[in-house]
């Protein structure tokens, strides 16, 4: 049977960074990705240790002018322990179980270039960055990709499911998709998101548009 997540309050502490290298909404069409703005703008952030901060789960440039009616991803969060509350957007069912969801909405939530389908509030209680990847289900709907996706369906037609692309690329030898946004990096916000202080990936959006 289905949960339903509660909304948590959260006070909001942040603190954008300097030159965040994603400056408007993901360009590509049918995209996934975690930011700190609703407006699906700012990947990388700085936050006072003790402090509490809100991350969203955005589809971006939808290709389905309905909306969405469903749709299914899971959430990764390094380290698992920041996370205070998970909040879905509208009238949202998940059928699985946190940080995996498998989401059934009452009402079809409208096409937005940026469209929040949830919240993260997670605590800042460590030094080290605090990362954020965006996964498909263990059991996608989509399984006719070379590797399975996170996925939407359209509003007027439940039926027809989208596969979503990561905004920050992925790897395509391995499907594994990278690290897509960070709280505190080391050294600044010109460089895509790391895991930690000792992994660093180079792979350039552009190489590995879905």
């Amino acid at each position: 049977m289905g949960k339903v997540i509660a909304v948590a309050g959260f006070c909001l502490a942040l603190t954008i960074c300097v030159a965040p290298v994603h400056a408007q909404v993901d360009p590509d069409p049918n995209g996934i990705g975690i930011y700190f703005d609703e407006g699906a703008n700012v990947f990388c952030t700085r936050a006072d240790l003790g402090s509490e901060i809100a991350a969203y789960l955005c589809l971006t440039r939808i290709t389905s002018e309905a909306g969405i009616s469903k749709w299914e991803a899971t959430v990764e969060v390094f380290p698992r322990d920041a996370v205070l509350a998970w909040s879905m957007r509208g009238q949202a069912v998940n059928a699985s179980d946190v940080p995996e969801f498998v989401v059934e909405l009452a009402e079809p939530l409208p096409w937005q270039s940026s469209l929040v389908v949830l919240e993260v509030t997670v605590s800042v209680l460590v030094e080290y960055p605090l990362a954020f990847r965006v996964h498909p289900v263990q059991n996608p709907s989509v399984t006719d990709t070379p590797f399975p996706l996170p996925a939407y369906a359209a509003g007027d037609d439940p039926a027809d499911y989208r596969t979503l692309g990561y905004s920050w690329g992925w790897d395509p030898t391995t499907g594994t998709p990278n690290w897509c946004a960070v709280v505190n990096p080391v050294g600044d916000c010109t460089d895509p998101p790391t895991e930690n202080a000792d992994h660093s990936w180079g792979e350039i959006k552009a190489l590995y548009r879905q």
